[in-house]
């Protein structure tokens, strides 16, 4: 089975920017299970309230509102339309408004709908430097620190006194890029700034709580240009010289880009790059499709 792993990369969109209908019903069809649905060695209770009081500390679950192909498709829609593919949905776990990590819950196929017995399927959290796969939804235990994660309708509320970062500051500087680039629009429950590029989108995060860091996405309808180094790299070269250079040293990230300086993690769904730019804890670049979006994003904190 081909896992679907995907490195640090903010606000994923999977199917559509609008679920459908049947998207919704499955995403709360997902929500309503227990935590035992998904790992028969876990408690019978609430799979949302399983993981609030599991996850480590300042981790908090955020449900997308699309469901994915859990990272099976094979990018050829002649082969993918005579196959069942898996349905899951995804949970994004974020800390300091940075996605760290992603479950993926087996709850449909694409033809027979709803199956009998959901199961976890996959998922990855990156704590420390070190990126730790899930293969069992029970795993999160092993995590450390857990009982003090936020339920997702709290993500937009962490008391001012829990972070060394100014969040009062960071909203002045949301509302001042919002007057900056125009048509653009601040999405305050997700400390998000969507910004109009011709027929694509940029969403951008920046700030923190007790890391400060950045995200940038271009998201786009499918394609397969970014697949190359040269294109893939020169859009996030700009992404970055249009949203981004005041954080980093563009001089500095061109030559680490031509000298290789990078750990590739790329796999069928995607390139990762984790680059070496040491005034950063973390430094990534990314390329990932699903089913109808190409999304080239980059992500870095202290």
């Amino acid at each position: 089975m081909t896992k679907f792993i995907i490195f640090i990369c903010i606000n994923l969109l999977f199917i559509s920017a609008n679920p459908s209908f049947a998207e919704t019903d499955l995403v709360q069809f997902a929500k309503a299970l227990t935590a035992r649905d998904y790992d028969d060695r876990l408690p019978s209770i609430p799979i949302e309230q399983w993981l609030s009081s599991t996850l480590p500390k300042n981790c908090v679950a955020y449900w997308n509102e699309n469901i994915t192909a859990c990272g099976e498709q094979t990018g050829n829609p002649s082969i993918d339309r005579a196959r069942d593919l898996p349905l899951c949905a995804a949970v994004e776990l974020m800390s300091d408004y940075t996605l760290r990590g992603y479950l993926l819950l087996f709850v449909a196929t694409e033809k027979k709908g709803k199956i009998k017995k959901p199961s976890f399927y996959f998922g990855y959290i990156k704590s420390k430097n070190k990126t730790i796969y899930i293969k069992k939804l029970g795993e999160i235990k092993k995590l450390g620190d857990p009982g003090r994660s936020r339920p997702a309708k709290q993500f937009a509320q962490i008391d001012e006194e829990e972070c060394i970062f100014d969040q009062k500051e960071q909203l002045l500087e949301y509302k001042r890029l919002e007057k900056q680039y125009a048509g653009s629009e601040y999405i305050e429950n997700e400390y998000k700034l969507v910004i109009p590029k011709g027929k694509n989108q940029v969403h951008l995060r920046k700030g923190g709580c007790v890391h400060y860091g950045m995200t940038i996405e271009l998201v786009q309808p499918k394609t397969d240009k970014y697949r190359v180094d040269k294109p893939f790299f020169s859009e996030v070269i700009s992404l970055l010289e249009a949203y981004g250079q005041d954080m980093v040293d563009m001089k500095l990230l061109r030559k680490l880009l031509d000298d290789k300086q990078w750990t590739d993690m790329s796999n069928e769904s995607g390139r990762y790059f984790f680059i070496n730019y040491e005034d950063y804890t973390s430094f990534e670049i990314y390329e990932r499709n699903d089913d109808s979006q190409t999304i080239i994003g980059v992500n870095f904190y202290n």
